[in-house]
């Protein structure tokens, strides 16, 4: 039954919430519950695309590509390295470059502000693929459904 997403006691939400933009749903989750499995994402893209942004628990950032049961495209754009199985699928430099990103392991990396802009530069990639963009104002405004994670 959908509710309203409550914080436990250490502050931390234990639900995944989802939320429509367009034709596209958006899911939110404390961290990459399902995004993080191969059987689920594989399973859970059947019939779909599925484009999932998640940081694991040694702190990687992941972006991954999952087109009806195969993974597609994964790469990790912080430290500018694939992960795909498949050595011809998915033009990740493509991908990160066109969202102002530097796709070289051996350049710096960083903005000419001197940061590293993975997370904006990763939501312009998903933007980039889907057609649309996950901004601020959506994150605030949308009504996200939430199940137990």
């Amino acid at each position: 039954r959908p509710r309203r997403c409550q914080r436990n006691q250490l502050g931390a939400f234990e639900v995944i919430g989802a939320a429509q933009l367009d034709t596209w749903t958006i899911t939110v989750a404390p961290t990459s519950l399902a995004a993080g499995s191969d059987t689920d994402m594989a399973e859970l893209s059947r019939g779909r695309e599925i484009v999932a942004l998640f940081r694991d628990v040694e702190a990687l950032s992941v972006f991954t590509i999952w087109r009806d049961g195969t993974q597609v495209t994964s790469f990790d754009p912080l430290l500018r390295s694939a992960y795909t199985r498949d050595p011809n699928a998915g033009d990740w430099p493509s991908l990160m470059q066109t969202a102002g990103l530097e796709p070289d392991p051996y350049e710096d990396g960083t903005g000419d502000d001197g940061l590293h802009h993975i997370i904006d530069g990763s939501l312009a990639m998903a933007a980039n693929r889907t057609g649309l963009a996950i901004t601020p104002e959506f994150l605030r405004t949308a009504e996200f459904t939430c199940g137990e994670a």
